[in-house]
């Protein structure tokens, strides 16, 4: 199943903004199992590992993401044996990740409010590019980071930004 709840950002991928917020893209992307769930009701007689996956940089799951989908899944009722995640990042670098069942150890503890408020930036890397001056520029992201106190840069290349809620938690 592709991870592109298209229908929420005007059908086309170039309408898909670059800064989201997780339990937002998260919910979206749930319910898309959730359908595939409703699909397959009923013959459940084998086990069914459900593979989720993006085509475009712009629909890529951060982790935060897929941590608040692996949270859903493992305390909310559905048929899959297992979830995985594959996000193709070029030939010698794919993302797996196992959202279901998932030995993912940001769910000890889980704080899914907080994790529901981050938000996430997704770079466009084609947009790199060297300034006369020596600088580098990356696209044109802009975020009001007012109730943000922290950003992490993750491996699969999303910023995400922790809020201030989270962070007086730790």
């Amino acid at each position: 199943m592709e991870a592109a709840p298209l229908e929420r950002y005007g059908g086309a991928y170039d309408k898909v903004p670059q800064v989201f917020n997780v339990g937002e893209l998260a919910s979206a992307v749930y319910e898309l199992i959730m359908r595939k769930h409703s699909k397959y009701q009923g013959i459940w007689a084998r086990p069914i590992h459900l593979l989720v996956y993006n085509t475009d940089w712009r629909l890529s799951l951060a982790p935060s993401v897929t941590t608040l989908l692996a949270h859903w899944l493992r305390t909310k009722a559905h048929g899959f044996a297992s979830v995985c995640y594959y996000m193709p990042a070029g030939v010698l670098y794919p993302y797996w990740f196992a959202v279901y069942p998932s030995n993912d150890p940001e769910l000890t503890n889980f704080d899914e409010a907080a994790a529901s408020r981050r938000m996430v930036a997704v770079f466009d890397t084609s947009t790199i590019k060297k300034t006369p001056d020596g600088q580098t520029t990356w696209g044109e992201v802009r975020i009001n980071t007012t109730n943000f106190k922290k950003a992490r840069m993750s491996s699969t290349g999303h910023v995400e930004f922790m809020t201030n809620e989270e962070l007086n938690a730790e």
